[in-house]
């Protein structure tokens, strides 16, 4: 569980909760847009602060690592796939 200090009550019991993060003009295509985890304070719902010490980034670090493992086995894949063909292809030709 994340620890967090809430900058309005001082609370430290926070939740995470899907919130919309504008990163700025999208040109023609509108307002760049995406949905993010945002740590809120239980009592009165402010935007917390969360505790980065050591322990809680290698915690963190864990836990994306799980998420992007997927995406980094398909890339050597795909990757292995496309220095196969040009090997493959210079041989024969």
């Amino acid at each position: 569980m994340a620890t967090g200090l809430c900058p309005r009550c001082g609370g430290t019991d926070i939740y995470f909760a899907k919130r919309q993060e504008i990163k700025g003009p999208g040109g023609a295509w509108g307002v760049r847009a995406r949905m993010v985890d945002t740590p809120l304070c239980k009592a009165c719902g402010e935007v917390a602060n969360l505790d980065t010490s050591s322990e809680n980034r290698a915690e963190s670090r864990k836990k994306n690592w799980g998420k992007n493992k997927k995406y980094f086995y398909v890339y050597l894949v795909f990757l292995v796939g496309i220095i196969a063909y040009y090997f493959y292809t210079g041989l024969s030709a």
